[in-house]
């Protein structure tokens, strides 16, 4: 991963120019799409529609166009984690002791990175359907890492295509579960999965990598609920957030020392959406629940409370692990990891900017606590406390 420093002295004699690869249209439409998904920024690749599907999902290659895809996807997915955040100076435990810098000096050699047939599957898969009403897309093989990978980059894709991601390939991918568990709630609960693998070596590289566009997941995840207005949906969006931070925080503490630095965008995700400043208002607990259809039984509106709630709920977590930092003495071979924590989240425990004035109309923001963890608890707190206005005047709860 580390960028070249020097430039490779130029043949004494010329050489011949070496003949261009050659490669069918098919070949060439599957690189294509392969190099548009490792593309920086997200953009609307219509391939990903179309429509009458122009080949059966049954797709070979060639040994020439191999070669080229596995140097596309070796470069460009390494060229998108650098992109998407590993070019950021952070601080991180490398091996138990806090390194400082951007990705590649935190890291100055990094494993590879192994595409298998999952890879090809997928491209494949997206090249054949029309991702709005796509045949099912599962996995006979175990993906690798490198292969999650790649399925998270086209997740962002096909959500932008107008597609979706329930489908079993992305459901039982740890990083789609870790960003997108909005876009894959549904009836069925998402699969229990091991993240252990994105906490160490190199999935926690990964995931250092990916903390901003993590961070940007979760916020845009919470400001679409005031956008919710069924109810069942905002439940089942909670159950999905609820149940993969669960999994997400047990993974981070199998380490030794725990990797807890890995839920900084989660803490990031938090200052965002819940500092108060000069030029925004810190919403009031309504906000997240002001689109839902409140014309059903009190159960059923509590649970959508409480998943409305999950994220606010999950920061608790956060506020216990700088409790416990704070009481790791000197001597102990968890210091350094509990001081990068202590030194990195302090803006948890205070207000990160000055107060402002509360608007006329909601004058119980005023009353807010100005620490962004205090503030989530008794948001959270009052919104799964809204049963208390019990039912509306039409509905009325089954026995």
């Amino acid at each position: 991963m580390t960028p070249p420093t020097t430039l490779a002295r130029p043949p004494q004699t010329a050489q011949p120019p070496a003949a261009p690869a050659r490669v069918s249209r098919s070949e060439a439409e599957l690189l294509t799409l392969t190099r548009a998904i490792l593309s920086p920024g997200p953009r609307y690749l219509p391939s990903l529609r179309q429509q009458p599907k122009r080949v059966t999902r049954v797709f070979s290659i060639g040994p020439t166009a191999m070669g080229l895809l596995q140097q596309t996807l070796a470069r460009g997915v390494t060229l998108e984690l650098l992109r998407r955040g590993g070019w950021q100076t952070r601080r991180t435990l490398v091996n138990g002791v806090v390194e400082r810098g951007n990705l590649w000096q935190r890291h100055p050699t990094l494993p590879p990175l192994q595409f298998g047939r999952p890879s090809f599957e997928l491209l494949a898969w997206l090249r054949s359907e029309d991702v709005g009403a796509a045949r099912t897309l599962s996995h006979d093989t175990t993906p690798s890492l490198a292969d999650d990978l790649l399925h998270y980059f086209a997740a962002a894709h096909i959500l932008h295509a107008g597609g979706d991601l329930h489908q079993p390939a992305f459901a039982r991918s740890p990083l789609c579960q870790l960003a997108y568990p909005d876009a894959l709630a549904s009836e069925q609960p998402l699969p229990q999965l091991d993240l252990r693998a994105l906490v160490h070596g190199e999935g926690a590289i990964i995931v250092e990598a990916l903390q901003p566009e993590l961070a940007a997941r979760w916020v845009a995840m919470e400001q679409a609920k005031p956008e919710i207005g069924q109810i069942e949906r905002m439940t089942r969006i909670g159950q999905a957030q609820t149940h993969v931070l669960t999994s997400w925080f047990r993974a981070i503490d199998t380490e030794s020392p725990p990797r807890r630095d890995l839920a900084g965008f989660l803490a990031d995700a938090a200052r965002e959406l819940l500092a108060r400043g000069p030029e925004r208002q810190c919403p009031d607990h309504t906000w997240w629940i002001s689109g839902l259809d409140l014309r059903a039984p009190l159960s059923a509106r509590q649970a959508a409370f409480v998943g409305a709630a999950a994220f606010l709920r999950a920061l608790g977590t956060l506020g216990v692990w700088l409790d416990e930092a704070g009481l790791v003495p000197h001597f102990d071979e968890d210091y350094e990891a509990a001081q990068l924590l202590l030194s990195s989240w302090k803006y948890l425990h205070r207000a990160p900017e000055p107060p402002a004035p509360p608007p006329a109309r909601a004058t119980n923001q005023a009353q807010l606590p100005a620490a962004i963890l205090d503030r989530a608890k008794l948001l959270a707190t009052q919104l799964q406390s809204l049963h208390s206005l019990g039912p509306p005047a039409d509905v009325t709860e089954p026995p």
